[in-house]
């Protein structure tokens, strides 16, 4: 119920706007009390808290940015330092591993491979309506059985 009137309230903000939901909008919504915005668990009204979370959000935003180059001399790619793995993501806090670390170790890299997999499952499922895409996630699909193919039901599963 609550999530039809979450979904409601949206809606009518984006009405407002001419379609566009913008989220400094729906944060001017929610900050009035009587608004059913207001009372969901994602925001955090002490400021002293919220200050935190931000400042969180941001400790993330730079560890997700933190590049390199790596490989050969002549054939350097840009490439992340550090990744996350769902597992990870369980713990308190959450955290990031080196990529080089992950890469080296195989029941890690495994599990990056997997994290991969799910997420190139989110991005046919989100897209699986744009025909102009329909070449790229066939080859996906591809990818994914070649690469693992004892494992589809498993990874199809997650």
């Amino acid at each position: 119920m609550q999530d039809e009137l979450i979904r409601e309230e949206l809606e009518r903000i984006a009405t407002a706007n001419n379609g566009l939901l913008r989220a400094e909008d729906v944060l001017i919504e929610a900050q009035k009390p009587n608004c059913i915005l207001h009372t969901w668990k994602g925001f955090e009204w002490d400021p002293n808290k919220a200050a935190y979370k931000y400042n969180l959000q941001q400790a993330r935003n730079l560890i997700r940015v933190t590049v390199e180059y790596v490989g050969p001399e002549n054939d350097q790619t840009l490439s992340r330092v550090y990744v996350s793995l769902s597992p990870d993501r369980t713990l308190k806090g959450g955290g990031y591993r080196s990529l080089v670390s992950v890469i080296e170790d195989d029941d890690l890299n495994s599990q990056l491979f997997d994290d991969a997999v799910r997420e190139l499952r989110r991005i046919q499922a989100k897209y699986a309506t744009l025909k102009r895409l329909a070449g790229v996630l066939r080859e996906i699909e591809q990818v994914v059985k070649e690469t693992a193919p004892e494992r589809q039901d498993e990874l199809r599963a997650q």
